[in-house]
């Protein structure tokens, strides 16, 4: 479930990406930037990308219709979204409904796909693909995201991320070198990058090969095989939601490792999550786990998608501990279709009383979801909240109360 969809922190950094990857501008009339944001100079080559737990790009799909496309390591090719599709019109003449796809979620879903030739460019690069499939991406991440595209459009370059400045840029492994990059060797296999991650939690220690994704947004999730022990910890929290990816519904439980060994540094105290799912991606026996962006924001980073290798170098906050803070649920951006944020999965213990997945959020203390750009940071403020609840046309109250729970 992807470290339970980010814990709902408090706050996320601005960052998006380049090169054959794209993504688009949100909807709205654009402000004038400020002088601050003008005098923002990047680094020669370097394209601009948009960082809050997903890396996110603004592109062009087609001739001129603009998109949200997350780069997602765990993906291959170009994927939309089935409504974004629509809505669009691209490749309507040759929609199908005969593909299955499967994900972190436990149950197969089936799905569109377009048969034609489908152009997404970002300034002069453009990438074709030829069978797109279509999925629900806005009902697991929320209206920011139009569609995700992965590794093929990256094959041979080796390009640099930086998440918190919000750039990435082509660059060469002689230049990563001299700059202070460490490299490490990645392990490709059927189109994905593993690398291998020592976990101590749960009274256990385990060494084992986790996949490489940058479609997660959360630190490390491990997958259950040699992990049911962790059930018994007090301070394990369950979390259940009906949004844990492709697939649908997920169970896992958060806890804090002790020790994380990850490409030559120790962390202590991360938050990880433990998958409880019987079928899905996060039920397979032969990899120990999934690396997030939450990891990997603590370095400045490079992927040498050519050789594979991932090339780090420790950001001076990479020992800063890791918050879990969280209002007791975790909610998804749908005023695209609706007057709120749509309630996806609860903290169990922690989650406000009487609040159920697919319960409509519409304010949060007196301030309409519809009306306010960064709805969600409010109810991330710790703190108190009143939240107004819509579940079937019939309005009602609930209080979160958003802390650190680990």
């Amino acid at each position: 479930m992807k470290n339970a969809e980010r814990y709902g922190r408090t706050t996320r950094r601005a960052s998006f990406l380049w090169v054959a990857v794209l993504l688009a501008a949100c909807g709205g009339p654009a402000d004038q930037p400020s002088a601050e944001v003008a005098a923002v100079v990047l680094p020669e080559g370097a394209v601009p990308l948009e960082y809050d737990g997903h890396i996110r790009f603004e592109a062009t799909v087609g001739d001129s219709v603009p998109a949200r496309l997350l780069f997602d390591t765990g993906a291959a090719g170009l994927y939309l979204d089935s409504l974004w599709q629509e809505r669009s019109g691209i490749g309507a003449e040759t929609r199908t409904e005969t593909w299955m796809a499967a994900g972190a979620g436990t149950q197969p879903v089936r799905c569109g796909v377009l048969f034609d030739e489908i152009t997404f460019r970002m300034d002069t690069i453009v990438h074709t693909s030829r069978m797109t499939p279509l999925l629900d991406f806005r009902g697991m991440l929320g209206r920011g995201s139009d569609g995700i595209f992965g590794l093929q459009y990256m094959a041979g370059y080796c390009v640099e991320f930086d998440l918190k400045e919000g750039w990435m840029r082509a660059v060469s492994p002689d230049t990563l070198r001299q700059a202070g990059f460490v490299r490490y060797p990645l392990e490709e296999e059927n189109g994905r990058l593993y690398l291998p991650v020592r976990v101590r939690a749960a009274g256990r220690e385990v060494e084992g090969r986790f996949l490489l994704d940058t479609g997660s947004p959360g630190t490390l999730s491990m997958t259950g095989a040699g992990w049911g022990a962790v059930s018994c910890r007090p301070d394990a929290v369950l979390y259940r939601t009906i949004s844990g990816g492709v697939g649908g519904s997920a169970a896992s439980l958060c806890l804090r490792a002790d020790s994380v060994w990850f490409c030559g540094s120790e962390f202590a105290g991360v938050p990880v999550d433990v998958s409880l799912n019987r079928t899905g991606a996060l039920s397979r026996t032969d990899m120990a786990g999934i690396v997030g962006n939450g990891l990997l924001e603590r370095f400045s980073f490079a992927i040498d998608f050519g050789a594979p290798a991932l090339w780090v170098r420790p950001r001076a906050e990479a020992g800063e501990p890791f918050d879990f803070v969280t209002p007791g649920f975790s909610a998804i951006d749908r005023t695209d279709i609706m007057d709120g944020w749509l309630v996806t999965g609860l903290f169990d213990g922690h989650a406000p009383q009487g609040m159920q997945p697919g319960d409509i959020i519409v304010s949060c203390d007196g301030v309409r979801m519809v009306d306010s750009a960064a709805a969600d940071t409010l109810w991330k403020a710790p703190g108190r909240h009143e939240l107004g609840i819509v579940r079937g046309g019939v309005s009602s109250v609930c209080t979160a109360h958003t802390k650190e729970i680990l």
